[in-house]
């Protein structure tokens, strides 16, 4: 019965709620400013991570065919000019 009155209680909470202030604004911005932070930085965290690991997970998956990566060479290596 105790669980009914509580429920009762929140309803009628919910049916006059408090008038809305500058500062009850302020913390609702406030509330939503810190999810919105933690959502982004989940997000970076998660790219920091998982873009090099799929990387490397793309590359081992195409060793089928080598791919050519052009270097610099230092200026002894390199064939004399022509002309």
């Amino acid at each position: 019965m105790e669980e009914r009155d509580d429920l009762n209680d929140l309803l009628a909470q919910a049916a006059d709620p408090p008038p809305a202030t500058a500062d009850s604004f302020r913390e609702v911005m406030v509330r939503y400013r810190r999810g919105r932070t933690r959502a982004l930085l989940a997000t970076l965290v998660a790219v920091a991570l998982l873009g090099p690991a799929v990387g490397v997970a793309v590359g081992r998956a195409t060793t089928d065919h080598p791919t050519q990566v052009a270097t610099g060479a230092s200026p002894e290596a390199a064939p004399p000019p022509t002309g």
